[in-house]
Parts: structure tokens; C-alpha cells; sequence
């Protein structure tokens, strides 16, 4: 008996998944997710109690492994921060996700309007930004904060906008992954080199 319920939460679960890849949790439907699972609608209820917390129990591991990069901080090597290998954990944490949840980060990142989740490619970008701020400020240009910031902010979120369009784009797990890093080395390698060369440090008046 056990096993069947597993078996049937476990098609609510798919159906959820593919219902909320098509439309989002805005408009996805528990009646059809109930028709897709071969449920009735009250059944499903008695396995989700709303649409709510059968979001939460889909996008739940994905979302679970990218909080694992706000705790990767503690672990960053400071003597790669003047390197762009002080985003490589980033990036490594990332394809691991998807390796294992590409839908659910899609979901979270594509799909969570409307949810506590709505900003999680936000929460990507300030990552990322900071884990490069840190390295700016090691090696990089004095007297060119404001400049800096912006640009690194400008720098991460167009890396995050290209890593999700990877991920759209449904590649195969070699082309995933040597695509992000080829991205990778190119926004932010030699990254501190270059930010002197555009931005300069000032003379003092």
C-alpha cells in the first residue's frame, strides 16, 4: 500500500514538473496536473495541500543545492581571489544543479513568478558579484569603487543571463558544461588585469 502512494506522489510530482515548466505557477492548473497524474483532484489534495506546497516540493532539491553556494564562501580559496577562479566554485555548483534539476532550476529561475522564489536569478547575480568584488578589491583598480561595482554588476548578470540561456537551450551534459566554463573563462578571466586597463587608477588631486 505504501508503495503505491509513493508511486502516485511521485506521478503528481511529474505532472506538477511538466505543468510548471509549460505555464509557470501562475497559471499552471492542479486539475490538469491531476489529470496528467491520473488522479482525481481531491486525491491530489490529499498529497499537496495547494499549488503552493506542491511548487515547494518540486523546485525543493534544486533550490536546497543553490543555497550550497552562499555556504561555498566560507570555503573560497583566498589565494585564487585575484583570479577568476574565485567564481569557478560558482560555476561548478551550478552545473552540478543541473546536472541533476535542469527543469527545477528552469522552473526556479523561469517559472517561480508569484512564489517566495520569484528572484532567485537576482540572488545568482549578487553571488557572483561579490564573490568578484572581492577580487577587485585584492588587485584591482584604486579610486574606481563606483565604477567597478557597476560594471561587475553589469559583468554578472549578463553571466548568469548566458549560463540560463545554456540551460534553455536543453544541451547535452559534455556541451553544458564546456560551454559554461568557455563563458566563464571569458567574461572573468585575467578579470582584474582588464578592469586597470579600463578603469585606471587616479591620481590624487
Amino acid at each position: 500500500m505504501q508503495r503505491l502512494k509513493d508511486d502516485t506522489r511521485e506521478r503528481i510530482l511529474a505532472a506538477g514538473r511538466a505543468e510548471l515548466m509549460r505555464r509557470g505557477f501562475a497559471a499552471a492548473s492542479m486539475r490538469a496536473i491531476a489529470a496528467a497524474a491520473g488522479v482525481s483532484a481531491g486525491n491530489l489534495y490529499r498529497y499537496f495541500a495547494g499549488k503552493e506546497a506542491l511548487f515547494e516540493a518540486v523546485v525543493r532539491p534544486a533550490y536546497t543545492r543553490l543555497l550550497s553556494l552562499v555556504r561555498a564562501d566560507a570555503r573560497l580559496d583566498r589565494r585564487a581571489v585575484k583570479d577568476f577562479r574565485n567564481v569557478q566554485p560558482v560555476a561548478d555548483l551550478l552545473l552540478e544543479a543541473c546536472s541533476a534539476w535542469r527543469v527545477e532550476m528552469l522552473i526556479l529561475t523561469d517559472r517561480s513568478a508569484g512564489t517566495r522564489y520569484e528572484n532567485v536569478a537576482g540572488v545568482l547575480v549578487r553571488h557572483i558579484e561579490r564573490r568578484l568584488s572581492a577580487g577587485v578589491r585584492a588587485g584591482g583598480p584604486a579610486g574606481a569603487a563606483r565604477e567597478s561595482s557597476f560594471i561587475l554588476h553589469v559583468m554578472a548578470a549578463t553571466f548568469v543571463e548566458g549560463f540560463l540561456m545554456i540551460l534553455r537551450e536543453n544541451p547535452d551534459e559534455r556541451f553544458m558544461d564546456l560551454a559554461v566554463r568557455r563563458l566563464l573563462a571569458l567574461f572573468f578571466k585575467d578579470i582584474v588585469a582588464r578592469m586597470r586597463a579600463v578603469l585606471p587608477q587616479r591620481r590624487g588631486k
